[in-house]
């Protein structure tokens, strides 16, 4: 038998859909986790690229008519007709009148390369449909005609000056479906329509009265390439399962945060300022795969090779920068809080991009994959006496000295640079696009209201496998189990120093807690195991037993609300509840036990990975 069949509860980076992380145990729903996050974020993807979450920027993607971000001159009707995938909800156009009749979805935030997608089948009638990436006015977008017989296209073109057809493809399916994608680049935000027309190259509707034909799937994706089919609702409370640095996936609840430089992707617009250095934007493919990184190289002008975000305002609190960089002629990197007056912590962080490595204490270098690397400033405490500076990142000549020898040496030397972020906080978050004006990404919460057969309220035992990145300087909740007016219940938390302590209430009142007074390590995963029971109360970490308590006798745990809060400054890889308490042996095998696959830790507990 193995020790996780005693489990009751096992939380994994498994299987989710919209506002629902699926349990690993029990398959029936009754340990889902109800995700909640009213926005959109970014992630690793298992390719190990940045994507968005979810990569589909349309929102209710079977649901065509549906007016939160829809717009129709005639609705969009479900149909009983079969999905082309098997399952879902199709939409079947029909025309009541010989006009324009259209749907078209409102512009996602978004402009550059692009890939819209649709799975369409002819129905009563209707031959030709045009599928436009619109700009809005008239037939000017990019255009491309569609035969519902025949399954091929006609014409394609685009008529918007700077926005570019890339290339159009279609994968017939069975039962006649076809999906069909578009991909280009634009200039600025597109929408995407859909409307039956007369014939091949025409703008026209004489003959369309009566006929139909079905749509399913309608998708927009960043980048050329064409992602697999996902559906979409509104697009918000999708779980974050990421593949940061390869490997295993793991479970990422971060809390809100906000990314404060502009054009965190548009380094060559004038929102940066350049020192003897010039900006190409778009020249090569950046961590998400796409062609949306920029060139920061030297031009002779100067010794130094400068790019800055100048007098940025900010408050009295701690900050830490990122920029993903891939070395190119230059192998040495560095970034600078300038002109922030008595601000306290590490201004300079150099980074050095042939070996992936920092000298600097504090800072971080995450490797992404194909050269890139996320280069995270060491955290900088901002004094209130001087709230105005500038961000700065320079291209080096090695790790010690910024400027270079001679203006000869400055020139030609370059980076690759995507993705620039300034966020509160001592740890660097996910990744937030930004434009023209700073984003917010709202926070992660996850919970559930386990079944009473799932928890036992006088004995039991909770295990976390976590990812843990620093420690913060401040206490954080990041686990709790708790009823609705909190009147017996668990607080875990990690100590502003890192170590990790647990809090028990009982009968409403604060009864003792439990500490590791071994701290976590940073920026390593870290097993840790809290037991309850009468008289053995105990605390493990990565494979000690480091604090108990014998004498305590306590009246049972309301056990009716399962936390957690974006608060861990880390990822769980899982989280594994039993309804008994673990005996002690059995607690330092399970916390002393790192591995790299599922595969390794089935084997090592003899658990069948169904």
């Amino acid at each position: 038998m193995s020790l996780l069949d005693k489990a009751s509860l096992i939380i994994s980076p498994n299987g989710y859909s919209n506002g629902k992380l699926y349990a690993a145990k029990p398959t029936d729903g009754s340990g889902d986790l109800v995700w909640s996050r009213a926005g959109t974020k970014t992630r690793v993807n298992p390719e190990w690229l940045v994507e968005d979450l979810p990569y589909n920027l349309l929102k209710y993607s079977e649901s065509l008519s549906n007016p939160s971000c829809w717009v129709s001159n005639h609705p969009v009707t479900t149909s009983t007709e079969r999905s082309p995938i098997g399952y879902g909800v199709v939409g079947k156009f029909e025309s009541v009148a010989n006009t324009y009749t259209y749907t078209f979805h409102t512009p996602p935030a978004v402009s550059g390369s692009f890939n819209n997608s649709i799975y369409l089948k002819k129905d009563v009638g209707q031959e030709w449909v045009i599928l436009q990436i619109w700009f809005g006015g008239g037939g000017q977008g990019i255009n491309v005609w569609f035969n519902l017989d025949t399954g091929l296209i006609g014409t394609s073109n685009s008529t918007y000056p700077g926005w570019v057809l890339n290339d159009v493809q279609v994968e017939s399916i069975s039962n006649g479906w076809h999906r069909v994608s578009i991909s280009g680049t634009t200039n600025s935000q597109a929408y995407f329509m859909i409307s039956p027309t007369d014939s091949d190259g025409l703008f026209s509707y004489t003959n369309i009265l009566g006929k139909s034909f079905f749509v399913f799937g309608a998708q927009m994706t960043r980048g050329l390439d064409l992602k697999p089919y996902l559906k979409t609702t509104d697009r918000l409370n999708i779980p974050s399962i990421d593949f940061t640095g390869g490997g295993c996936p793991s479970i990422l609840v971060e809390p809100q945060a906000t990314n404060l430089i502009r054009q965190s992707e548009s380094l060559d617009t004038p929102v940066w300022v350049r020192l003897g250095s010039d900006v190409i934007a778009n020249s090569t493919l950046s961590p998400s795969g796409i062609l949306n990184a920029d060139t920061f190289s030297g031009n002779g002008a100067n010794s130094y090779v400068q790019l800055s975000q100048d007098n940025i305002t900010l408050t009295a609190t701690t900050y830490r920068f990122s920029v993903f960089v891939k070395k190119n002629t230059g192998s040495f990197f560095t970034t600078f809080f300038q002109s922030f007056a008595s601000a306290t912590g590490t201004l300079i962080s150099k980074f050095d991009l042939n070996n992936g490595t920092t000298t600097t204490s504090g800072a971080e270098i995450i490797n992404y994959g194909n050269g890139w690397y996320r280069c995270i400033s060491a955290p900088v405490t901002i004094n209130a006496l001087d709230l105005v500076g500038n961000i700065q990142l320079f291209v080096t000549p090695d790790m010690v000295t910024v400027p270079f020898p001679t203006l000869a040496d400055a020139n030609g030397k370059s980076v690759f640079l995507y993705g620039a972020q300034l966020e509160t906080g001592s740890v660097a978050t996910s990744y937030i696009p930004t434009t023209s004006a700073t984003i917010t990404r709202v926070a992660d919460a996850a919970e559930n209201i386990p079944s009473t057969s799932l928890f036992n309220q006088s004995e039991g035992t909770f295990c976390f496998d976590i990812n843990y990145k620093t420690h913060t300087g401040v206490l954080n909740v990041f686990h709790s189990i708790r009823t609705a007016v909190n009147q017996n219940f668990i607080l875990e938390y990690i100590k502003s120093n890192g170590e990790v302590g647990a809090d028990f209430y009982l009968n409403a009142s604060y009864s003792f807690s439990l500490s590791t007074i071994t701290l976590l390590t940073e920026n390593s995963i870290n097993k840790l195991a809290i037991r309850y029971k009468a008289g053995e109360y105990a605390i493990f970490l990565n494979g000690a037993k480091k604090s108990s308590n014998s004498s305590l006798t306590s009246p049972s745990i309301s056990l009716a609300k399962n936390v957690f809060t974006p608060s861990l400054n880390g990822s769980y890889n899982s989280y594994v509840y039993f309804p008994l308490a673990l005996s002690d042996a059995e607690l330092i095998a399970l916390t002393g036990e790192t591995f790299n696959t599922y595969e390794e830790m089935a084997s090592f507990y003899n658990y069948v990975i169904q």
